[in-house]
C-alpha cells in the first residue's frame, strides 16, 4: 500500500470519540482495503484481468465507506 493510501486509511482524530462498535468498523474496513488491495496486485501481476477488476472495486468500496463514516474535515475545529 502506498503512504498516501495508508495516510488516508489511518485512524482521524473524530473516531476517539466513535463508539466501540465504530471504531471495529473502521478497522476493519482498513483492513479489507489493505487486503483487497495486495490481492489485487498479485492478481495483476499473474495476469488475471477479472479477478484484478473486482479485488479493486471490493477496494474501492471499502475505502468509500470507510470515508462516508469520517467525520468532515474540520468538523471538531468548530468546537
Amino acid at each position: 500500500m502506498s503512504r498516501r493510501k495508508a495516510e488516508a486509511l489511518a485512524p482521524r482524530g473524530g473516531e476517539l470519540l466513535a463508539t466501540p462498535r465504530e471504531r471495529e468498523r473502521a478497522e476493519t474496513l482498513r483492513y479489507i482495503a489493505e487486503m483487497t488491495g495486495e490481492l489485487a496486485s498479485l492478481a495483476g501481476g499473474a495476469r488475471l484481468p477479472m479477478l484484478t477488476y473486482f479485488l479493486n472495486m471490493a477496494r474501492v468500496e471499502a475505502e468509500m465507506q470507510l470515508a462516508d463514516a469520517a467525520p468532515p474535515a474540520g468538523a471538531l475545529d468548530a468546537r
